[in-house]
């Protein structure tokens, strides 16, 4: 009998009754979306025990492509149900599977978007419906708060482990957004360079799984040849954001006290 099956069903239909209050893949912010993605991917590795480091190309190339697939495939499955669909498929209560790739994580989301586990959790909503407040919208100094501990998270993780996967820049965009990135467009210049030469170097290995390979390729060639400014941005905010990193710990100073100083 497998995990599934042997899962107090109660305890799984209150989970998802909750997840299922957030919004809609489709309604959401595609920053948003990204970062919800982002993180559950993120997990599974870590889960997996899965060094991401080695594999940078391969889990840019997922953050890059998850979202449109299932914004294509998935639009009404809720932002709160992604970790919970894709904590279930790494557990294998979906079955087995080999290697965590595109094809892998949407089949974790569409088996949990069609199980009787949501299902169930859909009917307890419906059930209780009433008893439901409507959630609030966060306040201006809220979301302003949200952003600081996420910028704050970002930075002692980077200080303690010498990485942080903010895959969607969403650190950098809360700090310029502050107009606190100290570059000037000399520098910004050399940076965009740097990312250019780094995704190169990057999409030009070969990766270890069959399906990945031909979405590589494609991706080198649209580097080469100028077409994937996107990307490039995403690289060099990654840079840039880094070298403030480093120097506001060579200087000795936390980065909420830089930032509100």
């Amino acid at each position: 009998m497998n995990q599934l099956t042997t899962q107090k069903p109660a305890t799984a239909a209150i989970t998802l009754a909750t997840a299922l209050q957030s919004p809609r893949a489709c309604e959401a912010e595609p920053k948003q979306l990204e970062m919800v993605l982002a993180q559950a991917m993120a997990k599974a590795f870590a889960d997996m025990g899965v060094n991401t480091a080695d594999r940078r190309d391969e889990i840019t190339y997922l953050v890059q492509n998850m979202p449109s697939e299932v914004t294509r495939n998935l639009p009404a499955i809720r932002l709160d149900e992604i970790p919970v669909a894709i904590n279930r498929g790494t557990l294998q209560q979906f079955g087995a599977f080999y290697g965590l790739n595109v094809a892998t994580f949407m089949h974790f989301l569409m088996a949990h978007y069609q199980s009787e586990q949501r299902l169930a959790a859909i009917k307890a909503n419906l059930a209780t419906a009433t008893a439901i407040p409507e959630r609030a919208k966060p306040t201006p100094a809220e979301l302003h708060q949200n952003r600081l501990n996420r910028i704050a998270t970002a930075f002692k993780q980077y200080q303690t482990e010498g990485h942080y996967n903010d895959y969607g820049s969403l650190v950098f965009d809360h700090i310029n957004t502050m107009g606190k990135i100290p570059f000037d467009a000399t520098r910004e210049a050399q940076i965009l360079a740097q990312a250019k030469q780094n995704l190169i170097a990057r999409y030009s290995r070969i990766s270890m799984y069959p399906d990945e390979r031909a979405g590589m390729r494609a991706t080198l060639n649209s580097i080469v040849h100028g077409e994937a400014a996107n990307l490039i941005l995403i690289e060099a905010k990654r840079i840039a954001l880094f070298e403030l990193f480093d120097e506001l710990i060579d200087k000795g100073i936390g980065v909420l006290e830089w930032i509100e100083g």
